[in-house]
C-alpha cells in the first residue's frame, strides 16, 4: 500500500504492532483530523527537521500537546520503505503530521538516527 507525506510517498513494508499492556507516559494532540496519540519519543517531522515530540513540545511547536500517563494496551506504527533505505523519506501523515516511518528496523534506524536512543548508540 502506498502512503503520502508532506514529504513525498512510500510503500508500507510493515504494520507494527507494539502491546504495551501498562501504565506509560504518552502524549494527546488535538488535531483537525482528532485525537493524536502516541509516545513521547516518537518523531514528528517540524519546520525542516526530525525531533522527538517531547522536544517539539518543550520548543513551543506543539502547544495544544499534553501529556499524561495512562494504561495503553498496543502502540501500532509503519515502517515505509523498509526495504530500501534512501528510496523515500520513511514517512508517512499522521493526522496532519509527518512523523516518521523508520519502524523497527535497525538498518533505517541506524542510518537516520531520528531519536536520541540511536543517536546515543551512534556515539558510543
Amino acid at each position: 500500500m502506498r502512503v503520502g507525506s508532506s514529504l513525498g510517498e512510500g510503500t508500507i513494508t510493515e504494520v507494527l504492532t507494539h502491546a504495551i499492556n501498562a501504565t506509560v507516559d504518552h502524549f494527546t494532540l488535538p488535531t483537525a483530523h482528532g485525537l493524536l496519540r502516541g509516545t513521547l519519543d516518537h518523531p514528528i517531522h517540524l519546520n525542516g527537521s526530525w525531533l522527538e515530540v517531547a522536544d517539539a513540545a518543550k520548543s513551543g511547536l506543539l502547544p495544544e500537546l499534553t501529556t499524561s500517563a495512562g494504561f495503553v494496551h498496543v502502540y501500532y506504527n509503519l515502517e515505509i520503505d523498509g526495504d530500501k533505505p534512501g528510496a523515500s523519506a520513511h514517512a508517512y501523515d499522521l493526522n496532519g503530521f509527518a512523523v516518521s516511518g523508520l519502524g523497527d528496523n535497525e538498518a533505517l534506524n541506524q542510518r537516520y538516527q531520528r531519536q536520541k536512543v540511536f543517536q546515543r548508540a551512534a556515539a558510543a
